[in-house]
């Protein structure tokens, strides 16, 4: 019963089939807090998700790769990282120390890599944490302890200015807004004109924009979500 089930691709998984499988991937979720249950206000409901994703109501979902995923559960069984996960893991560790050398105090680095490898030990013996997500957790905590501040934020301003502009384009705005070919809106009324023949629309009006800049007056707008920086797994973000 505490071996897992063979994994060939995630979308073939399903909850309530194997109860070995059902504990271990409940504990992935919440050790990746990508469970609703522990948070539900920054995490997607079943419904949600099965909204977003076209899931059925038993069927996983991961945000890694298959590949990657198959790696973390074969490391149950192996007590030890397939060559793909160890690499990730590797990659996330530099990745790590590259922020850590942002901080000046020589003393103050020691400490925060004393205790970065003291977390990435104790996630490394889990076994079912994702790098990305290793990474994200961690360079969280050390940028709350940097003196100067976020030292990405230049950067953040950057790309969000870029996808501020990008989602105001007219290019994305007429292929939002075109129909499919052999539709028509001819006779659909528009409640925006108070009914009357309705004129196609673009849904740009749907984005709600905020500042990102400190004092809270940014010389452009943002969408809520910013654009962090993050490994990516598999070709997919960390959520």
């Amino acid at each position: 019963m505490n071996r897992l089930p063979d994994i060939g691709q995630v979308s073939d998984l399903r909850l309530g089939d194997h109860p070995g499988f059902d504990a271990w991937f409940y504990s992935f979720c919440a050790e990746n807090n990508i469970e609703h249950g522990i948070n539900p206000s920054g995490v997607a409901s079943p419904e949600q998700l099965r909204f977003m994703v076209a899931m059925d109501e038993r069927q996983v979902y991961a945000p890694c790769s298959d590949a990657t995923f198959r790696e973390l559960a074969a490391s149950f069984h192996l007590r030890s990282f397939p060559p793909r996960v160890r690499s990730q893991y590797i990659a996330a560790w530099r990745s790590i120390i590259r922020v850590v050398r942002y901080e000046k105090d020589r003393q103050k680095r020691r400490d925060m890599i004393n205790y970065c490898r003291h977390r990435f030990r104790g996630c490394l013996a889990l076994g079912n944490i994702l790098p990305s997500r290793l990474v994200k957790r961690l360079v969280t905590t050390l940028i709350s302890h940097f003196d100067a501040g976020d030292p990405w934020l230049n950067e953040r301003l950057f790309y969000n200015e870029t996808l501020a502009s990008f989602l105001r384009s007219q290019t994305l705005q007429k292929a939002l807004g075109r129909l499919p070919d052999g539709l028509s809106a001819e006779g659909i009324p528009d409640p925006a004109r108070g009914g009357g023949k309705r004129q196609m629309r673009t849904p740009g009006h749907l984005y709600r924009f905020r500042s990102l800049h400190p004092a809270g007056g940014g010389a452009f707008p943002r969408p809520a979500a910013h654009v962090s920086l993050h490994l990516r797994d598999g070709g997919r973000p960390c959520p």
